[in-house]
């Protein structure tokens, strides 16, 4: 019996490296080169720049919470939408939405971020991707107000179920008139990502924001596993009977 176990080993070693079994690869990435070379052709970017905000101006929209795809903008009475953010990616909790011309704020292109005016310090974006993307990244900048000071951050990643938390950052300190790339990586899918402020009633600006814009299928490593190791059983019990 052990002798046939031992046979058994090199047999599944072989399925299990065509069926592309591979440890899990998970953790902060170090820039955005990284995170296209992970995503590949199938890397979407949303760059905020469908909305023509003028330079030096920035839209301020009053009770949005939610900004996707067929989200309709009400500004100074004009309709604007949907198809302002391409599909895939919602971004919520935003209360209220800022929308940022280039050179505003210290801005080098179009961004947004969220709002609320209760001035409770404390404000976050979430980014909930409609499929599970491998990895994700964005730019993060800070509006601030006169005079300059910093702002901090953290970020929070969820899993394929948007609930199971992945990570937690520890705090991001951002100067003003600086943007900051951030990207995370997990093979099991990231299902949304959540960018918390700890000392203003708004949100970071966000920026850039890339993802897999491709359906990321279900993990088919321990299903391919479990046949694998079937079709073993099956065989040797067959072999044994003759």
């Amino acid at each position: 019996m052990q002798k046939r176990l031992l046979r058994m080993v090199p047999v599944m070693c072989m399925i299990l490296f065509v069926s592309g079994v591979s440890i899990a690869n998970a953790g902060v990435l170090p820039d955005r080169a990284t995170l296209e070379s992970i995503l590949g052709a199938n890397a979407v970017t949303e760059d905020f720049e469908t909305l023509a905000v003028p330079s030096n101006t920035a839209y301020g929209i009053a009770n949005v919470d939610t900004l996707d795809s067929s989200t309709i903008l009400t500004i100074n009475t004009m309709l604007f939408g949907p198809g302002l953010v391409i599909p895939g990616v919602s971004f919520t909790e935003l209360d209220n939405l800022n929308w940022n011309g280039e050179n505003i704020w210290g801005q080098t292109s179009r961004a947004i971020l969220g709002f609320n005016y209760d001035g409770i310090p404390g404000h976050s974006i979430v980014i909930d991707f409609h499929n599970p993307t491998p990895a994700c990244g964005l730019d993060l900048s800070i509006l601030s107000v006169t005079p300059f000071h910093p702002d901090v951050f953290n970020v929070a990643v969820y899993g394929a179920d948007d609930s199971s938390l992945l990570y937690t950052s520890g705090d991001i300190n951002i100067d003003f008139f600086t943007r900051i790339f951030w990207g995370y990586t997990d093979d099991a899918g990231i299902g949304k990502i959540a960018v918390s402020s700890t000392t203003q009633d708004w949100s970071a600006i966000v920026d850039n924001v890339t993802f897999d814009g491709s359906a990321v299928p279900e993990p088919v490593s321990s299903a391919l596993f479990v046949f694998g190791a079937g079709f073993l059983v099956s065989y040797y019990r067959k072999k044994r009977s003759k």
